[in-house]
């Protein structure tokens, strides 16, 4: 089921927008290939994250949890919603964000914003 209705309504330019849209429909959809998943899959690989080795390789700890992406989110997400940055599930951290409600200007470039950034911390 489509959890997200408007991902094409995000503004770009050509294959840059189409690789952004794709990835994060992977993203809202938790279908990321992370290490996780392919140990599911039963190919004999380690669900840990192979950077860190303390947690297991989800979406949500690649694109949150993980340290690189958690100093990105605290220089982008103002102070006053940190708290709920770190304490989402996958889903409803996605869908708030991409809905805009973290920020309450309603000219903000959030949604760009979360997307793009989602996109370039999982490459």
């Amino acid at each position: 089921m489509l959890i997200l209705k408007g991902i094409g309504k995000v503004y770009g330019i050509g294959r840059v927008l189409i690789v952004h849209k794709l990835s994060f429909w992977l993203v809202a959809h938790d279908r990321i290939l992370t290490n996780n998943r392919r140990s599911r899959w039963g190919v004999g690989i380690s669900p840990i994250c192979p950077c860190c080795g303390s947690e297991d390789d989800t979406t949500l700890h690649v694109l949150k949890d993980f340290t690189y992406a958690t100093q990105v989110w605290i220089k982008l997400v103002p102070s006053d919603c940190i708290t709920d940055l770190f304490s989402f599930d996958c889903r409803n951290w996605v869908s708030t964000n991409h809905n805009n409600r973290r920020n309450k200007d309603p000219n903000s470039k959030w949604k760009t914003t979360f997307m793009t950034n989602c996109c370039y911390i999982w490459k």
